[in-house]
């Protein structure tokens, strides 16, 4: 099954799979399930942050970013460096992502040019 990623509303797409974070620990553990991270401008005009399944092309999250609310960070202390975190300013959520391919330069320089 081929799932499309992009549309004429994606501003950016990359695979990256979901972590969950263990209860009471800083543990992450990723989820081995194919996915991939989209933004793109919503017909209303927000920013969405959209989690897709690329096996079934369901999408299991799908998130407005309102500017300067969200970060896209990535988690120093994971091994690999490969896990990142988009957090937001006006709740104490958290949803964890990791990489499926090896391109960390090319997200390290978004996420610094973003952050200024």
């Amino acid at each position: 099954m081929s799932v499309t990623l992009t549309d004429a509303q994606t501003l950016l797409a990359f695979k990256a799979g979901r972590a969950t974070r263990r209860a009471g620990t800083n543990f992450v553990d990723a989820s081995p399930t194919k996915g991939a991270i989209i933004l793109s401008n919503s017909e209303d005009g927000l920013l969405r942050f959209v989690w897709k399944d690329r096996t079934t092309g369901n999408v299991e999250e799908d998130l407005i970013l309102f500017p300067g609310d969200a970060t896209f960070e990535k988690v120093s202390q994971a091994p690999g460096g490969r896990v990142y975190v988009l957090k937001f300013e006006s709740s104490n959520q958290r949803h964890f992502f990791w990489l499926q391919v090896i391109f960390c330069a090319f997200i390290q320089s978004i996420v610094c040019d973003a952050d200024g």
